[in-house]
C-alpha cells in the first residue's frame, strides 16, 4: 500500500542524536569544572562523593533534556498521521473486551456497545466479587442482548488473566480485538477509524488512540491534576511514531489477535500493557499512535487512589526491568534509540529512588557527618561558621566555596541547569500557561505536592518489589455517581509507613537548621502532609493551602538563590 503515512512512521534516530548531543556538550563542559575543585590530597571518600554527585547530576540532566526535546519534537517536528481511508468491503471481525472488577460503569459499557461498525461483538469480562456490581452487570446484559458476558472461577493473573481467559475462548472468531477500561468512553467511530491503519504495514501490531480525561468526572482532585495525563498524550507521544517506541496503554486501542498469540498472551504483570508492548516490539511488531481519535478515561479521584496507581506502576516497572527488559535490550531487531526511549520513559517512574538518594546524601548525610563525625568532604562542599541567613543562598547557588568564601566559575550555569531539570516535568505547563494561567498554576502547585509526597512510597516500592511474593492489583475506579457522598471503595488506611513518611519529613525540616539546606523544606512539608491528604479532600479549608505550599517555597528558594547572582 502506497501512503504518505508510511514515510511518517518510518523510524528515525535524529531525535535521540539531538538529545545525546546536547547532553554530551553539557557533561563535557561542567564535569571537568566540578572535578577541578577536588584537591589531590582529598581522601578516597571525598572523591567517591564527588563521583556519585557527578553521576546523579549527569543522569538528571539526561532525563531533563529527554523530556524537553521529545516535547519539542512532538509539538513542532513530528507530523500527524493522515486519516486512512475506510473500506467497506470485507470488514474484519473485532471483539471489544471490557474487563471490570467491582467498578462497572454503564456509560462506558454503552460506548463500547454503540459502535458504528457492522462486524463487531462486545464482551464484558466480569471479575467482580461484590454482588451488587454483579447484579448491575446482569441487568445490563439482560437489557442489551447483544452484549456477551464472560465470568471465570479462578481470578488469577489480574487484568491480564481476565483478558487471556476470554481470548482463549473467542480468539478464533476475531482477527482483531479492542480493550476498554471500566471507565473508558469510546467514540462511536472508534473501530471504524482505527482498523484501516493496520493496512499501513504488516509489522503494525496494535493501534493506540489518544486519551483524554473525562470532563464530566467531577472530582476536585482531578480538576487540575488530570493535565498530567493530557500533557503526556499531547506532548510526549506524537513524536514516538517516527522517533521512538510506541506503547499500548492497556485501553483505548486495537490489537491483532495473532500478535497476542505469538507473545503467549498478556504477561502476568501489574503493568501487563507495557510488558506486552515490549514483547511485541522484540518480536518485530510495532504500534501506531493516532492523535485525532479521542477516547475518554477517568483520573484517580482522590489522593489515596493516586498513590495506589503510582505504587502499582512503580512496582510493575521495576518488575519489567528485572524480568523482561534484558530480552529486549539484547534483541537485534529493536533499534538502539527505541531501547533508549523505553529505558528513559519507563525509568522516569523509577527516578524517585536516585533523586531521594541524591537529596539525602548531599543534603543531609554528608553535612551532618562532617559536623558531628569529622568526616572529610571535598573542599568545595565543606561546612562553615557562616550564619544561616548568609549561607542559605550561597550554599545552594552552587557558586560559592564555603571554606574560602570564593566563587567558582561553574556556579551560575550549574544553577540554571538544575532549575531547568527541576521544572522539566512542568515545562509544558508553561507552554499552556498563556491559554489558561490559573488552571496551569493550580496544576503545577498540586503536581509538585504529589511528586514530593509520594517520593518515599515509590522508593520503598522499588526497593521491595524484587522481594515481594504477593502482588495486589488494586482497582482505582469508583462505584456510584453521587459525588456528594463518601464513596471510597478501596481499603486503604493510614499505616505504619505513613508514620515513617511523617518522621522523615520532620527530620528533613529539622536538618535544615544544621545543614542550611533550605531545598529540603518543600519535600519535608509534603511528606508530613500525607495524613491530611489521606483523610481530607483537597478542597477542605486549610488543606488546599498546604497543598500549594511546597510549590510556593520552591519558587521562593529559586528566587532567593537567583538574586545572589545579580
Amino acid at each position: 500500500m502506497n501512503s504518505p503515512n508510511k514515510e511518517l512512521i518510518a523510524k528515525d534516530n535524529s531525535m535521540f542524536l539531538v538529545i545525546f548531543g546536547i547532553w554530551f556538550l553539557l557533561v563535557m563542559y561542567f564535569d571537568p569544572k566540578i572535578i577541578s575543585n577536588i584537591k589531590p590530597a582529598e581522601t578516597i571518600w571525598a572523591k567517591l562523593t564527588v563521583g556519585a554527585f557527578i553521576l546523579c547530576v549527569d543522569s538528571f540532566w539526561l532525563m531533563g533534556i529527554y523530556q524537553f526535546v521529545i516535547s519539542i519534537f512532538s509539538r513542532f517536528v513530528a507530523k500527524p498521521l493522515l486519516k486512512c481511508e475506510f473500506i467497506t468491503d470485507d470488514l474484519p471481525a473485532v471483539a471489544i473486551l471490557y474487563p471490570t472488577k467491582d467498578d462497572f460503569k454503564e456509560e462506558a459499557a454503552l460506548s463500547c456497545l454503540n459502535q458504528d461498525y457492522p462486524n463487531f461483538a462486545f464482551y464484558i469480562l466480569d471479575d467482580s466479587t461484590e454482588q451488587e456490581i454483579k447484579s448491575q452487570i446482569d441487568n445490563f446484559v439482560s437489557k442489551h442482548p447483544s452484549a456477551k458476558l464472560i465470568r471465570r472461577g479462578e481470578k488469577g493473573g489480574f487484568k491480564a488473566g481476565n483478558l487471556n481467559n476470554a481470548l482463549r475462548k473467542i480468539s478464533p472468531q476475531y482477527p482483531y480485538f479492542a480493550v476498554s477500561d471500566a471507565d473508558g468512553i469510546l467514540p462511536k467511530d472508534f473501530i471504524k477509524l482505527l482498523i484501516p491503519y493496520f493496512s499501513l504495514d504488516e509489522s503494525i501490531g496494535f493501534i493506540q488512540a489518544h486519551q483524554q480525561i473525562n470532563p464530566n468526572q467531577g472530582f476536585i482532585f482531578s480538576k487540575y491534576l488530570h493535565y498530567q495525563s493530557d500533557i503526556h498524550y499531547k506532548y510526549f507521544l506524537p513524536s514516538k511514531n517516527k522517533y521512538g517506541f510506541v506503547m499500548f496503554y492497556g485501553h483505548g486501542g486495537i490489537i491483532r489477535t495473532d500478535l497476542w498469540q505469538k507473545t503467549g498472551g498478556f504477561p502476568d504483570s501489574l503493568t501487563e500493557d507495557f510488558v506486552f508492548s515490549s514483547e511485541a516490539r522484540r518480536l518485530g511488531y510495532r504500534g501506531i499512535y493516532v492523535t485525532d481519535l479521542v477516547c475518554y478515561e477517568d483520573f484517580p479521584q482522590d489522593y489515596r487512589r493516586y498513590r495506589i496507581r503510582s505504587e502499582r506502576w512503580a512496582s510493575g516497572t521495576a518488575e519489567y526491568f528485572l524480568k523482561w527488559y534484558p530480552k529486549l535490550l539484547f534483541s537485534k531487531d529493536v533499534p538502539w534509540f527505541e531501547k533508549i526511549d523505553i529505558t528513559l520513559s519507563a525509568g522516569r517512574l523509577l527516578f524517585g529512588l536516585p533523586f531521594a538518594f541524591f537529596i539525602f546524601i548531599l543534603g543531609v548525610a554528608l553535612p551532618l557527618s562532617t559536623r558531628y563525625f569529622n568526616l572529610p568532604l571535598p573542599s568545595y562542599m565543606s561546612t562553615t561558621s557562616t550564619p544561616l541567613y548568609e549561607s542559605i543562598p550561597l550554599y545552594f547557588s552552587g557558586s560559592y566555596s564555603l571554606v574560602k568564601h570564593q566563587y567558582v566559575n561553574w556556579g551560575f550555569g550549574f544553577f540554571v541547569l538544575m532549575v531547568l531539570y527541576g521544572f522539566s516535568d512542568l515545562a509544558i505547563a508553561f507552554v499552556e500557561w498563556r491559554k489558561k494561567p490559573v488552571t496551569m498554576l493550580g496544576y503545577m502547585s498540586q503536581y509538585t505536592m504529589i511528586s514530593f509526597s509520594t517520593i518515599l512510597l515509590l522508593c520503598k516500592t522499588i526497593l521491595l518489589s524484587p522481594f515481594s511474593k504477593k502482588r495486589t492489583f488494586h482497582v482505582t475506579g469508583v462505584k456510584g455517581h453521587d459525588l456528594g457522598r463518601e464513596i471510597y471503595k478501596v481499603p486503604v488506611k493510614l499505616d505504619h509507613f505513613t508514620i515513617v513518611e511523617v518522621l522523615v519529613g520532620a527530620f528533613l525540616l529539622i536538618s535544615i537548621i544544621k545543614t542550611s539546606n533550605v531545598w529540603l523544606a518543600p519535600i519535608g512539608i509534603a511528606l508530613m502532609a500525607n495524613p491530611l491528604l489521606y483523610k481530607f479532600r483537597w478542597e477542605t479549608p486549610g488543606v488546599h493551602i498546604i497543598v500549594i505550599l511546597p510549590f510556593v517555597l520552591f519558587l521562593l528558594i529559586i528566587l532567593l538563590v537567583g538574586l545572589t547572582f545579580l
